[in-house]
């Protein structure tokens, strides 16, 4: 079950992220978690920065780095810093840069603008409803502020609750941490109070989720696999050579010896040698064909013989097996209806926002080029 509650909460992680950063803002002392995020269409709001691309056969000049108190946006007079920009697109950022970095890192600029500039319209969002807010009275007591400051995990655990020490290491003045926990507890009372009424989740809605998209609950079945694997050579001699390598690896496992020590020593694989042959908990497809399909025939705790695949010779080894699985729909059930309530309250506060902007004063002195760079 563990290990279907981590998957679904990959299916809906970005969801969550996207949702969290853009209804709290940055969460002192919380770090939250391909296809990029699409912008949503923040960047067409009146005056927002788009990408300007050079005209062909033309050369840019990089623009000098940013400074941390750049302003990269004013909003009926309040500024917002490339500073608050980065702390709230930090998580985020490294969230989907690991991501990337695995399938396309060539892509990763583009993506990062996108992350950036939805971060950006979602903290103008933010600020436009904590001002209509303030001028209707809402406010949070100082004492809470407080008490909610010293009760940070972060603080109490890592910092032993000596809120100097933590302001210090993370570079940070009590004005600014003090502004920003006000501004969140301010946020969350909002929430609850103006939009979490308006996106109750009827549970017709979950069922209809949960059958649309039963593959998200489904777990394929997989094989935690060792192999050793020997490089087919081209002339007859040095594949002999090859062969006798693998003869002399199987029978040393067959005599007794640990699989994972055998590999190391003879696998050709660098990347999995030095794991003692360890791929990991893999599905039908990950290896080649015909090593994939002796894979998944063999039994728990057993190893095979040598097997021919197209580029390689192979010993098997599965350490542990798990058949498919689908997770129940009273299982999913909380899980689902939370995904279902964030995407609400993300469109609602977005039309919020599309309200506030209509008599907004909303600028971008900085273009998104120049933040991207930085």
């Amino acid at each position: 079950m563990k290990r279907s509650l981590r998957k679904r909460w990959e299916i809906v992680g970005l969801a969550g992220i996207l949702f969290s950063l853009l209804v709290w803002g940055w969460s002192p002392g919380e770090e939250k978690a391909v296809v990029a995020p699409d912008a949503g269409g923040l960047g067409s709001a009146p005056g927002a920065p788009q990408p300007v691309e050079a005209a062909p056969g033309t050369e840019t000049t990089p623009a000098p780095l940013l400074a941390i108190d750049t302003v990269v946006a004013m909003v009926n007079g309040e500024a917002i810093t490339l500073d608050d920009l980065q702390r709230n697109s930090k998580a985020i950022l490294a969230e989907w840069k690991a991501k990337v970095e695995k399938v396309a890192p060539e892509t990763w600029p583009g993506v990062k603008e996108r992350i950036l500039r939805r971060q950006l319209e979602n903290l103008i969002d933010r600020k436009l409803i904590l001002m209509e807010a303030k001028e209707l009275g809402a406010r949070v007591e100082e004492s809470r502020v407080r008490e909610f400051i010293m009760s940070l995990p972060e603080i109490k655990m890592s910092y032993d609750g000596d809120l100097a020490k933590y302001l210090v290491a993370k570079e940070i003045s009590y004005g600014r941490l003090y502004r920003d926990i006000e501004e969140y507890l301010l946020f969350r009372g909002i929430l609850r109070q103006n939009v979490a009424p308006k996106t109750r989740v009827p549970p017709g809605e979950v069922r209809l989720y949960y059958e649309r998209n039963i593959d998200k609950f489904t777990e394929e079945a997989a094989i935690h696999c060792f192999a050793i694997s020997f490089i087919k050579r081209g002339n007859p001699e040095a594949a002999a050579a090859v062969l006798t390598k693998a003869r002399e690896a199987l029978r040393k496992i067959r005599e007794g010896a640990y699989f994972p020590d055998v590999a190391k020593e003879y696998s050709e694989d660098p990347k999995h040698a030095e794991k003692g042959g360890d791929w990991g908990w893999i599905t039908p497809g990950t290896l080649e064909k015909k090593a994939s399909d002796a894979a998944f025939a063999l039994k728990e705790n057993e190893y095979s013989g040598i097997v021919e695949g197209d580029a390689a010779h192979w010993i098997l080894w599965v350490k542990e097996k798990r058949e498919r699985s689908v997770v129940p729909l009273s299982a999913a059930w909380k899980e689902i209806e939370l995904y279902i309530k964030m995407l609400k309250q993300e469109m609602e506060i977005r039309r919020w926002g599309r309200r506030l902007r209509l008599k907004a004063a909303v600028t971008y002195p900085v273009p998104l080029s120049a933040i991207v760079r930085r």
